[in-house]
């Protein structure tokens, strides 16, 4: 059933850890559903832990691109501009990804 991929990717959040969180990243691929994006979208605003952001950093630094949107879209909603901004700078982010708010 969804509901539990949806929990699944909640409590990976919640935990928080580096494994956690690329378990996260790795369902974020070519391949993903529509739904699966959105339960990813959802449960990413549950990492609160400095392991879970240090990880969601280095994706938007080295991920795919992908990954680095849904972490733009995370520290986005955090109001997490200079890392933002830091990784628009790089080009490894676009300007609307970067400053939609």
């Amino acid at each position: 059933m969804n509901k539990s991929k949806l929990q699944r990717y909640i409590e990976l959040a919640r935990e928080g850890t580096k494994q956690s969180i690329k378990k996260i990243m790795l369902d974020l691929n070519e391949n993903i559903t529509l739904m699966e994006s959105r339960f990813i979208d959802y449960a990413l605003g549950h990492i609160e832990s400095d392991e879970g952001v240090k990880a969601m950093e280095y994706y938007l630094f080295n991920g795919s691109q992908i990954q680095r949107n849904y972490c733009t879209l995370y520290f986005n909603r955090r109001e997490d501009y200079p890392i933002v901004v830091q990784a628009w700078k790089e080009g490894l982010i676009d300007d609307i990804q970067a400053f939609s708010r």
